[in-house]
């Protein structure tokens, strides 16, 4: 695997957990960060740092297989090209989650409180590795992540999160967010939606976004008109019908080069102004 994408070694991991023993014994969400540890990949520009880093979320149906068709790659990219190092995180499948899929929230699976969990286990050991800038972390989440990025820029306490400054959400799902959550710590957030979009629906998102705004917060939201949920996924060539879970029927998703590109660039330029 190339610098730009490559999975974090026995002698890196032995690092961090060095930097977290040293700095917090035995600190909190420990266990959780172990757990998490193996599905995480990493990339960081050139250099020594200490580089921002933005953490990716995947969606319900896990994080793509690597290839040229990962969703994530120009993200990647185009991040490490910006002077940003990037963590993907994967919460499932893992020892203990032996699940392949959360859409629809299936009974021993995962939801996004306890994906803001894996977050803040993420954010509170890693920022203690000294290529990764601790005061400078973004989330850019799609889908469930998305939804996730959403829900900890709002819940999560400054406290837990140290550096936690801003999120990306795509497509995320809005329904159960209430404005008066507000988000702490001057934390900023931009949301990217389509008015295609038949399971995650853009019209909460919109709302909410408004309703942040009106309470003095920084929260922004891009709409696409044309855009179905997973835009940006080059798996969805010509489009296709994807199941959202059990029970719950199927919705289309078609990929759409020129909003994925846009999509790429304002995720990229809202990093640059807020870490």
């Amino acid at each position: 695997m190339t610098r730009r994408a490559r999975q974090i070694v026995a002698g890196v991991v032995a690092l961090m957990l060095a930097a977290c023993a040293t700095a917090q014994p035995g600190g909190p969400g420990l266990d959780r960060f172990a757990m998490l540890e193996p599905g995480i990949l990493s990339g960081t520009p050139a250099g020594s740092g200490p580089f921002p880093v933005v953490i990716l979320l995947h969606g319900c149906g896990g994080r793509s297989a690597e290839g040229p068709l990962n969703r994530e790659n120009a993200y990647r990219e185009a991040l490490v090209a910006n002077g940003f190092a990037w963590l993907s995180v994967r919460s499932f499948p893992l020892e203990g989650r032996p699940f392949t899929s959360a859409c629809g929230r299936p009974p021993g699976t995962i939801d996004t409180d306890e994906r803001v969990e894996d977050l803040a286990a993420v954010i509170q050991h890693l920022s203690r590795y000294p290529p990764l800038d601790g005061q400078r972390i973004g989330v850019l989440g799609f889908s469930m992540g998305a939804s996730t990025a959403i829900k900890a820029a709002m819940r999560l306490d400054p406290a837990r999160a140290p550096g936690l400054r801003s999120a990306v959400a795509l497509y995320g799902g809005c329904r159960d967010m209430q404005a008066r959550d507000g988000l702490p710590g001057r934390r900023r957030l931009l949301m990217m939606v389509g008015l295609q979009d038949t399971w995650t629906l853009a019209a909460p998102c919109i709302a909410l976004a408004n309703a942040l705004k009106e309470g003095g917060h920084a929260a922004d939201v891009v709409v696409h008109p044309e855009a179905t949920h997973q835009w940006d996924n080059p798996t969805s060539t010509g489009g296709r019908q994807i199941s959202m879970g059990p029970g719950r029927g199927t919705t289309f998703v078609r990929y759409d080069p020129d909003t994925a590109r846009d999509s790429v660039t304002r995720a990229v330029a809202h990093f640059r102004a807020t870490l």
